[in-house]
């Protein structure tokens, strides 16, 4: 198992990340998948879905491609039946818009990637999320037409956690997803950047596909 990033769900077989970590999975060749947590004849289970494609991101303001927005998402259809139910809900949304400087939130996802689980005795193999805390220590406006505002984040973004979440403290919701962050002579900095919900969610809940069984999503 190797983990490339983060994902989280934002609809039924949708799965918001970054567009490096689409690119880094191995979807063409069959070898990518999601890890979910669920239930099995009544039993807690782990199960792994195939991601069957990607889609990068489409600049709802123009109507266009635009790569410069690390965005992308994984087309990851799975069957929930009786005897086993898929119980990873969608992410609830927050109002980006009204974030400010010093609003306290919280980031999530996998940090390291294996390694974290794998490796370190401490984590003792269990595949789970880690959460940081911070605040949002600025506001970066689009100073161009293919740039988008930017949340910057008193904390830590260490490889893996890319295409993480970033949730209100007190609510849960997800204002934000986690693209990069600061790091100097391979030590990372308490500088994480992040995409607002703004710009996120109009475009991936215009996302809709067809399964092979016909059926749309």
């Amino acid at each position: 198992m190797d983990i490339q990033g983060t994902a989280f769900q934002c609809g039924s077989g949708k799965l918001l990340t970054c567009w490096h970590v689409c690119q880094a999975l191995e979807v063409k060749n069959g070898h990518a998948y999601i890890q979910a947590d669920t239930v099995f004849n009544g039993s807690p289970a782990k199960t792994y879905y195939p991601v069957t494609g990607y889609i990068n991101f489409i600049d709802h303001r123009h109507g266009m491609g635009n790569p410069s927005v690390d965005v992308g998402v994984l087309i990851c259809p799975v069957r929930s039946t009786d005897s086993h139910k898929y119980q990873v809900p969608a992410v609830r949304w927050g109002d980006s818009t009204q974030v400010g400087i010093g609003d306290r939130v919280l980031i999530g996802g996998y940090p390291l990637g294996r390694e974290l689980f794998l490796t370190a005795a401490t984590n003792r193999g269990i595949v789970q999320p880690t959460f940081y805390d911070g605040i949002i220590s600025a506001i970066l406006p689009a100073t161009r037409p293919e740039e988008t505002r930017l949340f910057q984040i008193s904390s830590v973004a260490l490889g893996g956690i890319s295409g993480g979440v970033v949730c209100t403290a007190d609510t849960g919701r997800v204002i934000g997803m986690v693209t990069s962050g600061l790091s100097v002579e391979n030590v990372s900095l308490p500088i994480t950047y992040a995409i607002p919900s703004e710009v996120l969610q109009p475009w991936v809940d215009a996302i809709s596909f067809v399964t092979e069984e016909g059926k749309g999503k």
